[in-house]
Parts: structure tokens; C-alpha cells; sequence
């Protein structure tokens, strides 16, 4: 499991600094993304599915956030390359090891949805876009499992 609060000032906030898209709002989501999808940080893959990294992406989404969304922003492109040192799109097993990456990915995931983030302190907010967007209305996630795994590690603090 990861440290809360190196997950939030070390990997989410230099992550997105670096591409120039971090909210509070975003680091709020991404907390609870991580909380439910791989209980903090306790797995980087899927244990009985195909689902790499912190935030679990799958490699469909993975090329499709690559071949729609990045190739077609340069700048976005070119920020991403440079703030993980890459001079290509890395592979998908690149989420598993490089959390920085991971964090972007996510968060790029999102920022492809026109319906605009939550607020940072609405927890039902945060669920219902979780829900809808990213584990979908045929995902396995509940409301019960999902709030119960964001308050365990944050009200925990997971020093």
C-alpha cells in the first residue's frame, strides 16, 4: 500500500504539475480512483483480469486515450514524453513501475469527459463520475465497496 501522502505530493501533484493540469478537484479523484481500483496502491495489476497500474487501465483504454487523445495534441504529447523521459509512447506494462505515467494516464482518461470533475469534498459527486465514467455501468464497483475503501485509507491517513 502507498503512503497517502507521498501518493498525493509526490506522484499525483508532480504529475499533473508537469503537464499543467492539476486541480484539487483531480488529486481528489484520482485518490479515490486509486483507493478502489487497486486498494492504495496494494496491487499494480489486475489479479484476474487485464488491468495495469494504480488506477487498473485496461490496454483498450490505454491505446485508445494514446491513438485519440495524445498523438492528437502535440503539446500534451510533448509534455508527457519529456516529463517521464521518453522519447516514444512507452509500452502499456509502463503503468505497472512508472507511477508518475500511471497518474497521467488517469488523469488524461478523465480529462477526455466534457461533464466537468466533482468538487474535491463531494464524495457522492466523486462516486457518480467514478461510476459512470470509469468502472461504467456495467462495472463491478458498488457505492458501499467504493466509499468504504476511500474512507478506510483516508480517514487512515496511510502514513
Amino acid at each position: 500500500m502507498i503512503s497517502l501522502i507521498q501518493l498525493r505530493h509526490d506522484i499525483i501533484q508532480p504529475a499533473l504539475n508537469d503537464l499543467g493540469i492539476y486541480s484539487e478537484n483531480a488529486e481528489e479523484l484520482l485518490v479515490a480512483t486509486c483507493c478502489q481500483e487497486s486498494l492504495l496502491g496494494s496491487y499494480v495489476r489486475q489479479v484476474h483480469g487485464p488491468a495495469y497500474g494504480i488506477y487498473m487501465c485496461e490496454k483498450d483504454t490505454y491505446l485508445d486515450i494514446w491513438n485519440n487523445y495524445i498523438s492528437n495534441n502535440t503539446v500534451l504529447k510533448e509534455k508527457i514524453l519529456k516529463s517521464n523521459n521518453y522519447s516514444a509512447p512507452p509500452s502499456f506494462d509502463h503503468l505497472i513501475f512508472n507511477l508518475k505515467y500511471a497518474t497521467q494516464i488517469a488523469r488524461i482518461f478523465y480529462s477526455r469527459i466534457k461533464v466537468p470533475l466533482p468538487a474535491k469534498n463531494d464524495l457522492e459527486g466523486i462516486w457518480n463520475y467514478y461510476k459512470v465514467h470509469y468502472n461504467t455501468v456495467g462495472g463491478k464497483a458498488t457505492e458501499s465497496e467504493f466509499m468504504n475503501n476511500y474512507l478506510k485509507f483516508v480517514k487512515k491517513g496511510s502514513h
